[in-house]
Formats: structure tokens, sequence, C-alpha cells
């Protein structure tokens, strides 16, 4: 029961626009994730 690669089995081929765009909202996304615990360290701090 070997599982045969196909074509149609590549995880995710995106066109490079959307690639990129995506690349951009991951990258902002993630600075978000590490302000939001900065400031929450900061607040639970007492700063």
């Amino acid at each position: 029961m070997h599982h045969e690669e196909t074509k149609e089995s590549v995880p995710l081929v995106l066109p490079p626009r959307t690639a990129f765009l995506a690349g951009i909202a991951a990258g902002v996304l993630i600075l978000c994730s590490i302000g939001f615990f900065v400031l929450l360290a900061i607040v639970l701090r007492g700063n």
C-alpha cells in the first residue's frame, strides 16, 4: 500500500502575488502577536 505521489498532491502552489500578500499578512500577524505579549508583560508587571 505505497502512496504514489502525483502532481495534484503538491501541498500548496500559489501565484507569486498571492504568496507575497500572504507573507505580508503572516508577518503583520506575527508582529501583532509579539507586541501583544510584550504589552501584556508590561501591564502585568505594573510599569
